[in-house]
């Protein structure tokens, strides 16, 4: 019987959490006259597109938006094997720490950010050549949470 009803309240949570309303897209890598090289050093990746969520207090509700660049955010990464990488984008440069540095990827915090509450993480995945770049807001004096990520192309 335990099991029955476990199963049963499984379903239950899988049905709820299905979205009414899905879609997905593919967005294939820009052509390139040559080849991706893996990450080690440095890198510039472009987002084109961008997946918003804010939680909205009235209406007690997360709100999800799929927003696609009309001038698409380009970030260099520099000096990414040593202790203090670098990225440089449209709101200038900035000092990143580096939280991992493996085989696979290389993961990093921008610094300044951290101190008003802002988390921009960026995961650069060396031999893909694709970085995923995460951004949560706490807005002060009890403003909605609110956060964004994407995956852009690097070369």
């Amino acid at each position: 019987m335990k099991k029955l009803l476990l199963a049963i309240f499984a379903i239950f949570l899988l049905a709820s959490c299905t979205p009414k309303d899905s879609f997905e897209f593919s967005y294939a890598r820009p052509e390139s006259v040559l080849p991706p090289i893996p990450v080690e050093e440095s890198t510039t990746c472009v987002f084109d597109f961008i997946q918003n969520v804010d939680f909205d207090h009235e209406s007690d509700s997360a709100n999800f938006k799929f927003l696609e660049q009309s001038n698409p955010i380009s970030i260099a990464f520099l000096d990414l094997s040593t202790d203090i990488p670098k990225s440089k984008g449209n709101n200038g440069q900035s000092e990143l720490i580096k939280l991992r540095d493996d085989e696979t990827s290389f993961l990093v915090a921008e610094a300044a950010p951290l101190e008003s509450g802002t988390t921009i993480i960026y995961e650069i995945f060396k031999n893909e050549n694709v970085a995923i770049w995460t951004k949560s807001y706490k807005i002060p004096f009890g403003g909605p949470p609110f956060g964004m990520i994407s995956m852009g192309f690097c070369d």
